[in-house]
């Protein structure tokens, strides 16, 4: 059965109009497209200062981090898959006690796969399967579940969860629902927003594939839709989501799910290496090892266009893309674009700072902090492994590395 394709039905474009670098499409019922050629300024770079550092070095011991956020009074909550468990640090980086653990009682999560702060000022643990979301407050008591998509006959039992997101009083979710047939299993991806109870208020995004039950050919793109993994809220509640795999493309959706704009770049995606593809093929073969016949696997030339999203306090989009950790300078850890709330696209920031731009993570917390993860990468594609039939090996020389989590202050801003 051929696969059916119904990302953004919503998103229509009408007559275009130029205005200066940027095109338009407007009309009634029509959606906004910013297109950037080249950005506003010339390129900058931001220094990292290091305020204070923890890892697996013999103060804290890390298992799979996959997530980081902050709270009003700057302290820092990092989810851990491996543990199943919330580290959490004050503004100065001393350690707290931990939130949740490995279970399946009140407040205890048993695959946990990302992390959101919830309107109501509770931890939301996401957790793959169940598709769920598990509360927990910021003292560790219990404050309730979210079964995502139990409000939606559609997507039935079979749902699991692979993102949330939250800001300015909006929730959202991506994941997948899948339904078993004879020859063939449908798998709907999707990103939801969710009311207060974790109830699908409306679908953003929408992505249907059928997959033979005995399938020889593993096809990358059935496994691996760029919106359920990448997508961002802002901090007034507009959702961020990229519209495609290999183009540089964004739309924005505000709180009741309307769509306000579309944002483009020029852009030329970016050829795998070895490694790309031996940590690609990695990830296939541990979720295939328990097939009886040996798999074939039909993987993507191009690495994946958008890498993550984040939208500061000034409503700026920050885009980490398949380029940032390529052609820098001793150094340079990234090179980011930055956008204005309208969309244009203002410059190209390069952070500073140690580490290695092709394995570790950059995470914001605030306007003026980040964390910098190391091996964040390789922990990244070990969280769509919690239902693999093995732990894929990634050959990567990083492996050994000790996990570290650090505390950057960003200067000359």
């Amino acid at each position: 059965m051929p696969t059916k394709r119904r990302i953004f039905r919503t998103l229509l474009v009408a007559k275009i109009v130029i205005i200066s670098a940027v095109t338009m499409a407007w009309a009634d019922g029509t959606t906004p497209i910013i297109d950037n050629d080249n950005p506003l300024h010339g390129a900058t770079t931001i220094k990292l200062e290091e305020l204070w550092r923890v890892g697996n070095n013999g103060d804290v011991f890390f298992g799979i981090p996959v997530r980081a956020l902050s709270d009003d009074s700057g302290r820092v909550y990092v989810a851990d898959q491996q543990l199943c468990q919330v580290f959490v640090f004050d503004s100065m980086g001393q350690q707290l006690p931990s939130l949740s653990r490995n279970g399946e009682g009140p407040g205890e999560v048993s695959s946990l796969v990302d992390m959101i702060m919830t309107p109501d000022g509770n931890l939301g643990l996401a957790e793959l399967f169940p598709g769920q979301i598990v509360k927990v407050t910021p003292d560790n008591l219990p404050a309730g579940k979210m079964p995502v998509g139990s409000g939606n006959p559609e997507q039935g039992g079979f749902t699991l969860l692979t993102s949330v997101g939250a800001g300015g009083g909006q929730m959202i979710a991506g994941g997948f629902c899948t339904t078993s047939g004879e020859n063939e299993s449908k798998r709907t991806y999707f990103v939801v927003d969710l009311d207060e109870n974790g109830h699908e208020i409306r679908r953003l995004a929408e992505d249907q594939v059928s997959i033979p039950v005995r399938q020889s050919v593993v096809h990358e793109t059935d496994y691996l839709p760029v919106f359920s993994l990448v997508n961002t809220v802002g901090p007034n509640g507009d959702v961020y989501l990229p519209t495609g795999r290999d183009e540089y493309t964004i739309s924005v959706f505000d709180k009741d799910g309307k769509p306000t704009k579309i944002i483009r770049r020029v852009f030329e995606p970016r050829l795998r290496d070895d490694d790309d593809r031996a940590r690609v093929l990695a990830l296939f073969q541990a979720w295939s090892a328990h097939q009886e016949t040996k798999q074939k696997y039909d993987l993507e030339k191009y690495e994946q266009t958008i890498a993550a999203l984040h939208v500061d306090s000034r409503e700026r989009l920050w885009v980490r893309h398949s380029r940032s950790g390529h052609n820098l300078k001793d150094g340079q850890f990234l090179t980011l674009d930055v956008f204005d709330k309208d969309g244009l696209w203002l410059q190209e920031v390069t952070l500073e700072c140690p580490g290695d731009p092709v394995l570790d993570g950059l995470t914001f917390i605030g306007d003026d902090r980040v964390l910098v993860i190391s091996n964040f990468v390789l922990s990244r594609l070990a969280r769509l492994t919690a239902i693999a039939a093995q732990t894929p090996s990634f050959g990567e020389a990083g492996e050994d590395r000790p996990i570290e989590v650090i505390c950057y202050k960003l200067i000359n801003k």
